[in-house]
């Protein structure tokens, strides 16, 4: 029973991480409150402000310092060797970007454990198994012994979504 608890407790607290850094203008505080004890212990406070500023402040600015930013747009991609004419048109005419935080490649700068991933598709929070199977692929031929942590966001034209899915 303890250990449904904890993990139901870890859950739900990743899940308010999702939204405590990927999403700005939102300020949130999140608490922890032992019954036993009657102590509130507060977890993190976030401002909002930015998704770098949100980083901070839930994890730390240790954490933030390990991180190299991600930006890519469809300019500085090469794709036309890999797609169809067909997805080249749509990628073309489309609002096509991804920017983020991953860890850097270095020994101790990754985590030991593969629950930091935090994925947005259009500032929205979900969970994209394939993506981050082929990040923890990619990030581990440089760094074999440890996860990144990732802030990835996909931004995309909406009439090339199903946010039902």
């Amino acid at each position: 029973m303890i250990n449904n608890s904890k993990k139901a407790f870890q859950e739900a607290l990743h899940l308010i991480y999702q939204y405590a850094i990927g999403i700005t203008g939102l300020k949130i505080a999140c608490f922890r409150k032992q019954l036993a004890a009657g102590v509130e212990m507060n977890i993190f406070t976030t401002q909002g402000l930015t998704t770098q500023a949100n980083i901070i402040e839930v994890f730390d600015y240790r954490l933030f310092t390990n991180l190299i930013p991600i930006k890519w747009n469809k300019e500085n991609l090469d794709l036309a060797s890999k797609l169809s004419p067909r997805e080249m048109d749509t990628l073309e005419s489309s609002n096509f970007r991804i920017e983020g935080f991953i860890s850097k490649p270095d020994i101790g700068c990754g985590r030991s454990s593969k629950d930091y991933h935090f994925l947005y598709l259009n500032n929205r929070p979900c969970d994209m198994p394939e993506i981050s199977k082929n990040i923890n692929r990619i990030y581990r031929l440089f760094n074999r012994g440890q996860y990144p942590f990732v802030v990835l966001k996909i931004y995309l034209d909406e009439h090339l979504i199903d946010r039902n899915l």
